[in-house]
């Protein structure tokens, strides 16, 4: 599968983040090493100081010559340790708010994906029923028009063609993009030509446009599966 531009760019995201951590980590490092030098230097130099001072009989109060620089190392070092931590903290919140919006994206699109696909199989079942309707009326209409067969077979049929009429909106409401909603335009065409079934002048003309409408169907579900394997991508 093709990688696009905002593959990419997530990518690029995800590199300069990964820069910004190793670098927050490295000022972190960067201020223990140099606190834990000059708590070192301080402690060799009075271990040297106490020694000297045994040796020469002198107090232990000497002032050490470095004590401002000691006291600046401190104070950087510090400095580096809360900017290394807010640095650090920074990411890690960028971080989670770019894996959110990624989680959220991934799941917008299942569910779209899944209210496309639930609204063509529910519309195919639809066109199937609604064209055997047409069938079963045609054939009772022009048999015994005023039976209470032809009567039932007329009420089943407005019953399915509003069904599947509001399969046809759903459709189009679910239909995000240009090749779902060129679906939905064949959905209604479909429903249309299965509709005109019933004005057919003969048996032959009635079946004649039924199978029009069932090859029809079937190029519909071709295009469904299609447009369905393209939202995956």
């Amino acid at each position: 599968m093709r990688r696009g531009t905002a593959g990419v760019t997530r990518d690029r995201f995800g590199g300069g983040e990964a820069l910004l951590a190793a670098f927050a980590a490295f000022a972190a490092f960067a201020a223990f090493a140099v606190c834990r030098a000059a708590s070192d230097s301080r402690s060799s130099w009075s271990r040297e100081v106490r020694v000297q001072a045994v040796a020469d009989s002198r107090p232990t109060g000497d002032p050490y010559p470095d004590d401002a620089l000691v006291a600046v190392s401190g104070i950087v070092a510090a400095a580096i340790a809360v900017l290394g931590t807010l640095l650090g903290a920074v990411v890690a919140h960028r971080y989670q708010e770019k894996i959110a919006a990624r989680s959220a994206a991934r799941s917008d699109r299942e569910r779209s994906h899944q209210r496309l696909l639930d609204a063509c199989a529910d519309f195919i079942a639809l066109a199937e029923d609604y064209r055997r309707a047409q069938y079963d009326r045609w054939t009772s209409q022009h048999t015994a028009p005023e039976s209470e067969a032809a009567l039932n077979a007329r009420a089943e049929s407005y019953r399915l063609y509003v069904a599947l009429r509001s399969s046809v909106f759903r459709l189009r409401l679910v239909a995000v993009g240009l090749p779902a909603q060129r679906l939905a335009q064949r959905a209604a065409e479909i429903q249309v030509r299965t509709r005109e079934i019933f004005f057919a002048a003969d048996r032959a003309d009635m079946l004649a446009r039924g199978e029009a409408v069932e090859r029809s169907c079937d190029a519909f579900a071709v295009c469904a599966n299609e447009v369905l394997a393209a939202s995956e991508e």
